[in-house]
């Protein structure tokens, strides 16, 4: 019989003891340079991060967070120079929308390439909007009547956001097209009688760890930081595997799966998302979200009869996707400029159109092409994310806005996730917060305890309940802290202590993602490895043959190739009563190379799956045969096999 698991007092002084062995580690590596880093990394600014001094241990927590450094050597080959997007452009920008709201021509730049209008260049503008007989299609859009552009510009109908340019030469031949966009207008709302007026806004890029953040954008991360003093929180864990659970869990305070909502397949009006809270409070609301093929509500999914909020983005998106611009522009560019600056500049205007009216709004922009496709391309925007927040600051927005910069996960499947360093990072996303101090100063230990929650086990369900309470303050007064939530809402307000005995289990963590966790490693050929290997490929297969006719049929069994690494894992919660040893396995399996991660509960000779398994590579076009949201990423398709085997050449 094997070993039971330590007890938590042999836990944490495991834990002690490793943290006292790391340092002189760490002080032969960076100091005697036995292995001197590259350049690129000793010279970084975050390279000397002193963990003693800016991540102190907090005494007596049932939850000890990880502590790693985000210049670890075990991740030194995996940190590469930012590649730039670069906008290569054989046409320039002829027309623009004026500060005004008026659809201008860039006059120099068209008598520049010799045209001259209502000669040989005949433009026409028209509206975007979605479609369907109601304009309730999420997923189309379609273009309005085309109107004259003449040389001295138009002005533009004040209730829609999004205009198709499109110009023809004297043959009648197209020679241009130009998707633009301003904020509409949307009448005062009667319900605003708030106490005290404070905005919310949301900033939020996809598969972001704090180190992450920390190596890829430095100058952003230590703006703010240094100049508008954010709380960085070091313990925000994930709840969910990507970024659906998560950002769920921020929106309502509630599971995805299991959570008491409303069924998804019907689509999401009648979801209780955070922003319904505001709007009926009298706020104006934008919902902002790139890479429309994979939306948070749209991917395999039904999206919105409605716009859900007074100003929402993904028309404009779908159009952009469609147009004949983007088919001739660079990499990750529109025309001239790289694609996030464009969702970035919406966001820039909706501010100043509601900060000038002195009208209370809630914004929350995800962007998710950048850094979800490719981690190190988001290092070529760390100079443009620093202006932006630049500019809120010197427009005076952050005097009576709460700032929020975030992520949902780390990185899923970039190469640094097959260390250890990038498996705790992909559980811990990247969550700062800013407080006006018109606030601040009002909640005498709202400081304090934000700092002191800032090293505490927190979660995207605490997200929730922080905005709500902040809409009880703007609109009832109620100080920041105190919200009484309703049954069902799992989180509680970062304005409140999270008390010492917090754990994964009791912050509805599942003990996959935990990252309150000891781990030790063992061999691969050891039996509860192989038991627990065995069973990760027992319950993908199972989950596969129970998922309709169309995946049983259509996707192939697992088999398992190897057993990658293999860890005995202890959480706060597990005492020696506990019976049997949670095993964390990383598996490939085959026919598909899909890289497979799960925690398991083995007992003798038997071993069940905890929770889902983590898909930890990528998959591409592998499961295209099916439409499941959540098999696809265990799913190998049949076809695929088949086309293999017809491309193989012929031995006789």
């Amino acid at each position: 019989m094997f070993r039971r698991v330590p007890s938590r007092r042999a836990f944490l002084k495991g834990i002690l003891i490793a943290d006292l062995l790391l340092i002189p580690i760490l002080f032969l590596l960076f100091s005697k340079r036995n292995t001197p880093p590259p350049p690129l990394i000793a010279d970084h600014p975050y390279f000397l991060y002193d963990l003693d001094l800016n991540e102190p241990r907090s005494s007596g927590q049932k939850c000890v967070l990880p502590r790693l450094h985000p210049f670890h050597p075990s991740i030194w080959n995996y940190f590469s120079p930012p590649k730039d997007i670069v906008c290569k452009t054989r046409r320039p920008d002829l027309t623009y929308v004026s500060n005004e709201g008026n659809l201008q021509f860039n006059l120099t730049e068209v008598h520049r390439i010799g045209y001259k209008i209502g000669t040989n260049l005949h433009c026409f503008w028209s509206t975007v909007l979605r479609a369907g007989p109601n304009e309730d299609d999420d997923d189309k859009v379609v273009y309005g009547k085309e109107f004259p552009l003449p040389q001295n510009g138009s002005s533009l109908p004040f209730d829609h956001e999004v205009f198709q340019v499109k110009c023809k030469n004297f043959a009648g031949i197209p020679v241009y097209d130009k998707l633009h966009i301003r904020i509409r207008n949307v009448s005062p709302s009667e319900k605003n009688s708030l106490k005290n007026p404070v905005n919310v806004l949301i900033f939020g890029l996809d598969s972001m760890s704090r180190l992450g953040f920390m190596r890829l954008l430095p100058r952003t991360y230590q703006y703010l930081t240094d100049s508008l003093h954010m709380t960085v929180f070091r313990g925000m864990n994930k709840v969910g595997d990507n970024t659906y659970p998560n950002l769920v869990a921020l929106l309502t305070g509630k599971k995805a799966y299991g959570g008491g909502l409303p069924d998804e397949s019907e689509g999401f009006d009648d979801w209780p998302l955070i922003w319904k809270n505001y709007s009926n409070a009298g706020y104006n609301t934008m919902w902002a979200e790139d890479f429309p093929q994979y939306g948070l509500f749209n991917y395999l999914a039904k999206g919105f009869r409605r716009p859900p909020t007074d100003h929402y983005l993904r028309p404009y998106w779908l159009a952009l996707e469609e147009s004949t611009l983007l088919k001739f522009s660079s990499h990750m560019c529109y025309g001239s400029l790289p694609k996030h600056l464009l969702q970035m500049d919406y966001v820039r205007q909706f501010i100043s159109k509601y900060h000038a009216a002195n009208r209370p709004y809630f914004g929350f922009s995800f962007l998710a092409e950048l850094s979800h496709e490719y981690l190190s391309r988001v290092a070529s925007a760390d100079d443009q994310f620093e202006e932006f927040f630049k500019h809120l600051n010197e427009l005076g927005v952050l005097r009576n806005t709460v700032l929020i910069v975030m992520s949902d996960h780390g990185h899923r499947f970039d190469a640094i996730r097959a260390t250890q360093v990038g498996h705790v990072e992909e559980r811990m996303p990247f969550f700062a917060i800013h407080i006006p101090k018109t606030i601040s100063s009002s909640q005498t230990e709202m400081s304090n305890i934000l700092s002191l929650n800032s090293g505490r086990l927190t979660t995207p369900f605490d997200t929730y309940t922080t905005l709500i309470d902040i809409l009880r303050f703007a609109t009832d007064n109620v100080p920041f802290g105190t919200t009484n939530m309703p049954p069902g809402i799992l989180g509680q307000s970062l304005f409140k202590e999270v008390p010492l005995t917090r754990t994964c289990e009791n912050a509805s963590i599942p003990v996959h993602y935990c990252t309150c966790e000891n781990e030790t490693p063992i061999l691969d050929s050891d039996n509860r490895a192989v038991l627990a290997a065995t069973a990760t490929i027992r319950h993908i297969n199972d989950l596969l043959k129970d998922g309709g006719s169309s995946v049983a049929e259509g996707c192939a069994m697992l088999t398992l190739k190897i057993i990658r690494t293999a860890h005995l894992v202890q959480t706060a919660e597990d005492s020696e009563d506990d019976s049997g040893f949670k095993v964390r396995v990383v598996i490939e399996a085959e026919p598909s190379g899909g890289i497979f991660e799960a925690t398991t509960l083995v007992k003798d000779t038997e071993a069940k799956v905890l929770v889902e398994v983590s898909r930890i590579n990528p998959y591409g076009d592998q499961s295209n045969c099916i439409k499941h949201v959540i098999l696809r990423k265990y799913c190998y398709c049949v076809e695929q096999i088949r086309n293999s085997d017809i491309n193989k050449p012929r031995t006789f």
